[in-house]
């Protein structure tokens, strides 16, 4: 029977708690990357226009040359995205509800 050094198994177990923590981080950068994350309730869909500044919209907004606009519904603004508005006309997402969740 092969002997491992404690110290081995100590590293192994400690490598794993590690790459869990690392799961944990990233589930969390992802959850505070989320547009939606701070919108009002009402908003179903974040664009990010050509001069960088992000929307929530209550109905889905429609493109123009260097912008996104709304037709009869509310929007407000979401702040500034400067490395976003790089490829602003792919910037236009729906809001995902959980399922079980009320609209």
């Amino acid at each position: 029977m092969v002997m491992i050094p404690k110290c081995i198994t100590e590293l192994d177990s400690e490598i794993s708690q590690l790459k869990a923590k690392i799961e944990t981080l990233k589930a969390e950068i992802a959850r505070l990357s989320d547009p939606f994350l701070h919108a009002p309730d009402w908003a179903e869909w974040f664009a990010i226009d050509k001069s960088s500044n992000g929307f929530w919209y209550e109905n889905e907004p429609l493109e123009r040359s260097f912008e996104w606009f709304e037709v009869d519904c509310s929007y407000m603004s979401a702040g500034c995205f400067p490395d976003l508005a790089k490829d602003w006309k792919n910037s236009k997402m729906k809001r995902q509800h959980d399922k079980g969740e009320a609209l």
